[in-house]
């Protein structure tokens, strides 16, 4: 299993420069601490740390691997060889372009109309974009390989999208989707599992919605969701029981669009799960990582739980 050897369960939580004392690894080293899992957090990118050391390296706040993204994997393959990586290399990489999105479609779960552009398709581009605005009448357009909003543009001409996409196709393929209103009216719901269980969720609402929350780094406004809709709960409880990743975390982020509940995205890399905003979530993740770590110190596999919690 690992190249490494350690007497004790300690844990590095893999952050980058860009979260310095980011308040959710603070308060998850905290609780590993409370539940007796010495914890650190440590830069991905630190060369003259010793990544033998740790008995699990979980991936948290890299929110920066995408300007390297090479490099990262790299560091994540070779992590991978020397101890235990969570959440899995494999899930990480998968969880790293949107095209994922497609495999949701497989399995059942509804997401949110996409076109998918290429950089062989310049010389469509023109009339796939048109045609998107003419049947959404606004549209975003945004990497399937990036983090946060970073890439992400609302369009309402074809000139706007053929700059835009102009700016992005050297990062790799495009993203096209209608543009939801109800991102800023009814905001988006992400829903946050630790080890399949279901934890906590929050609503998000786009930056221009006059919401007193809490602030995130992209001006984003959120808040607690203390009630759930159904359907929201219910979508991300398929999934979970349709994909069957061996994780420690998971967050499902859903958007009501046109009636329906769809998938916006799916974060398993490097999630904010916003621990702060809800009473002992980080003591609930720190449990969960200390029964990871002793299910695999014992020989066992450590088997997410089934999708049992959907409401009633």
């Amino acid at each position: 299993m690992s190249q490494c050897a350690t007497s004790d369960f300690t844990v590095v939580l893999a952050s980058c420069g860009l979260a310095h004392n980011d308040e959710d690894d603070l308060y998850l080293r905290d609780a590993l601490e409370q539940v007796g899992v010495p914890a650190k957090i440590v830069l991905w990118d630190e060369s003259e740390y010793d990544w033998c050391e740790p008995s699990l390296v979980l991936v948290r706040s890299t929110w920066d691997y995408v300007k390297d993204y090479s490099r990262f994997f790299s560091w994540a393959s070779s992590i991978n060889q020397k101890t235990l990586l969570m959440n899995p290399l494999s899930v990480l990489q998968w969880s790293s372009n949107k095209r994922y999105l497609l495999d949701i479609e497989r399995v059942g779960g509804q997401i949110i109309p996409t076109i998918w552009l290429s950089q062989h398709q310049r010389d469509e581009a023109a009339t796939i974009i048109q045609s998107a605005l003419r049947k959404w009448g606004s549209i975003i357009m945004k990497p399937c390989v990036g983090a946060g909003s970073v890439g992400f543009s609302r369009i309402n001409s074809l000139d706007e999208g053929l700059a835009h996409l102009h700016a992005l196709v050297p990062s790799g393929e495009v993203m096209v989707q209608p543009f939801i209103r109800s991102f800023q009216e009814e905001g988006e719901y992400s829903l946050i599992f630790m080890g399949g269980v279901f934890s906590h969720a929050v609503r998000k609402f786009t930056r221009d919605l006059p919401v007193q929350k809490v602030p995130t780094p992209d001006g984003t406004r959120v808040e607690i969701a203390d009630v759930v809709p159904k359907e929201a709960h219910n979508l991300a409880a398929y999934i979970l029981e349709a994909m069957r990743w061996n994780h420690i975390f998971a967050r499902i982020d859903v958007v009501f669009y046109q009636g329906q509940v769809c998938v916006n995205e799916i974060e398993l890399i490097e999630p904010r799960l916003f621990l702060t905003m809800k009473p002992h979530s980080a003591l609930v993740a720190a449990r969960t990582i200390r029964d990871y770590l002793m299910y695999t110190q014992e020989g066992r596999r450590f088997s997410t739980a089934s999708a049992r919690y959907v409401l009633r």
